[in-house]
């Protein structure tokens, strides 16, 4: 299964991580208003080839009976979560909380907290521990696909730009550590870089 063919949103003129992911949002259940769900991604991650099938597999399951799902997350950072916050159990795939590379936002969960999406007045850090905490003291459940869908191949934050990325030592660093090779797009590129351009495309 392929992700659909989709229109790009400008939101250069958003200074705060927060506003522009809800303004996306708010965009994207807005254009595709028989839409279950929306898919934020950032553009710093490389994925598997089927992370669409496996990300939007997982919409309507609960863990609950009675539960209602507010969000799936595709990946998680553990290296800093797990060590400092320990806010996740391993092989436990209901959250508490995600980081925000790949989150798949349900219907359900938008419409109720629509004047949460439409505030502008987001703090430019923590949007991903505010929306998952927003979800679960609003009794929506959180669920992580494991393994991840994709990986976090970013060092530079415009959001936390003194953090350091562990370079030497990725087992620090902002990864996801139940991700699985291969990465398609990072093959690609890897072709294309050493000089073979039919693969330019993927």
């Amino acid at each position: 299964m392929q992700p659909p063919a989709g229109q790009y949103l400008q939101l250069n003129w958003y200074t705060k991580v927060g506003n522009a992911s809800c303004r996306a949002i708010e965009d994207l259940f807005q254009r595709w208003p028989t839409a279950d769900g929306v898919i934020l991604l950032q553009d710093d991650v490389v994925f598997n080839a089927n992370w669409y099938a496996r990300l939007t597999a997982q919409a309507g399951r609960v863990f609950k009976r009675g539960g209602h799902q507010g969000l799936v997350a595709g990946m998680h950072i553990d290296g800093v979560e797990l060590r400092t916050r320990g806010q996740m159990v391993l092989h436990n795939t209901l959250m508490r909380f995600a980081s925000a590379q790949c989150y798949l936002v349900r219907r359900p969960f938008f419409e109720e907290q629509r004047a949460w999406f439409a505030r502008t007045d987001h703090e430019r850090k923590n949007f991903d521990r505010n929306l998952c905490r927003l979800a679960s003291d609003t009794g929506f459940e959180l669920h992580l696909v494991v393994p991840y869908v994709c990986q976090h191949i970013g060092f530079k934050s415009e959001v936390r730009p003194t953090l350091s990325f562990y370079r030497d030592d990725v087992s620090l660093g902002r990864i996801g550590h139940r991700a699985r090779p291969p990465y398609v797009i990072a093959e690609g590129i890897q072709g294309f870089l050493a000089g073979n351009r039919e693969v330019a495309a993927c």
